[in-house]
């Protein structure tokens, strides 16, 4: 721990929880004022302001360089502590027998320059493959409004690849077909869709750090931000220690990059994101809740998949007779609001999220809003960095 005391610790989180509400609450007095929606009342809660010079536009050099917020709860007293750390201490807050859980998606150079026979430009970003379609993709392309079915579009870079639009969908979002196989051509010519609030256009260092070290299943848009903070030291030093490092699959998409919208809330659901869980992974997880360790999870992907996979499998329950359902794997359009009871998951490794957003209600969900909040002052009085390349904290129950 820290040179500071925990007395000292609780006392300051205390005073970002006042700080915090009274913030709160005048931002939802001046909204009912301003007679806003109840959509935007509802959001209000998970506002904060961040100076722009704290977003993360760029990755550290090294990974493992990020600082760590650490946030321990005592679950029998009822008092937390804030404590200032880096990722590179981050198996000093790790048992033996603990299970941490890693998401492997592999994130696809999903976007690609075109243009039109016309000579128009035209951004083309690969969503997904159709399941009932073999060959067919869901493409989100901009500018949308003047394309034309059965349209055909070159790729900027090499004229010789091409992209048929065959139907419009809605939102922007095409139903196309490729000259070679996608995945081949993304390969060759595409980029890595990296958020847009970087404001930036992708870089070679871009295609090495927006993938986690441990990708290796193809389909995501978008990384799993949590883990690209791990190197193959860590990972091999908790191994060390006793850790057990599993894996699950989310194909993060591009939803993650999208607001929220009153449907989301009105509906209590998010976008569809597909997941699969092994039966490896499942009696780590069943070993650990039997022997009272916990259960980490790197990201809010994994948060999401682990409480839909085991929605309906009771987890201190026997796997032998589980076996024949594994691998659990579907879609999950879970939306974890505060008042949601975890099953999985005891401890979170997370970065910090954006205002307003759904993974921001997530963590809120998981560790309280309040306590949250507070803890994201911190970071912002104490330089941390935001958002997708920014810092991390994790959050552990210290006492079970």
């Amino acid at each position: 721990m820290s040179s500071e005391s925990s007395s000292l610790q609780a006392k300051r989180l205390s005073e970002m929880k006042g700080a915090s509400t009274v913030k709160e609450t005048s931002s939802v007095t001046v909204s009912q004022s301003a007679m806003v929606s109840e959509f935007d009342l509802a959001l209000a809660p998970y506002d904060y302001d961040l100076p722009e010079e704290q977003i993360a536009v760029h990755p550290l050099v090294n990974r493992s360089d990020s600082k760590l917020l650490v946030l321990a709860q005592n679950l029998s007293k009822g008092t937390d502590t804030l404590e200032d750390s880096r990722i590179a201490d981050i198996v000093s807050f790790f048992e033996a027998g603990d299970v941490l859980v890693l998401n492997n998606t592999k994130v696809l150079h999903a976007r690609v320059l075109a243009r039109r026979q016309t000579g128009g430009k035209v951004e083309v970003f690969f969503l997904h493959e159709q399941p009932d379609a073999e060959g067919f993709y869901t493409a989100l392309i901009k500018p949308s409004r003047r394309l034309k079915e059965q349209e055909v579009l070159s790729v900027e870079s090499d004229d010789s690849l091409h992209i048929t639009l065959h139907k419009r969908l809605t939102g922007g979002e095409w139903l196309c077909t490729t000259s070679i196989l996608a995945a081949d051509l993304m390969e060759q010519v595409g980029d890595v869709p990296i958020p847009p609030y970087l404001r930036r256009g992708s870089d070679d260092t871009d295609n090495e750090r927006y993938q986690t070290v441990f990708a290796k299943e193809k389909g995501a848009v978008a990384a799993p931000t949590a883990g690209l903070h791990f190197t193959p030291e860590i990972l091999k030093t908790l191994a060390q220690k006793g850790v057990q490092v599993k894996t699950i699959t989310l194909h993060v998409g591009i939803g993650t990059f999208r607001n929220l919208r009153e449907e989301d809330l009105e509906k209590n659901k998010l976008h569809a994101e597909w997941y699969a869980v092994s039966l490896d992974t499942a009696e780590a997880i069943y070993n650990a809740k039997r022997l009272r360790k916990r259960v980490v999870a790197c990201g809010t992907t994994v948060t999401r998949c682990l409480e839909t996979a085991f929605k309906d499998v009771d987890v201190t329950d026997n796997l032998l007779k589980l076996q024949d359902k594994f691998p659990l794997s579907g879609y999950t359009d879970i939306f974890i609001r505060e008042g949601y009871t975890f099953v999985v998951v005891d401890g979170l490794l997370t970065n910090f999220h954006l205002p307003k957003s759904s993974l921001l209600m997530l963590v809120s969900a998981f560790a309280g809003r309040e306590r949250v909040l507070a803890a994201y002052q911190y970071a912002i009085q104490n330089q941390y960095r935001f958002f997708s390349y920014g810092d991390a904290m994790l959050i552990l129950p210290t006492i079970h």
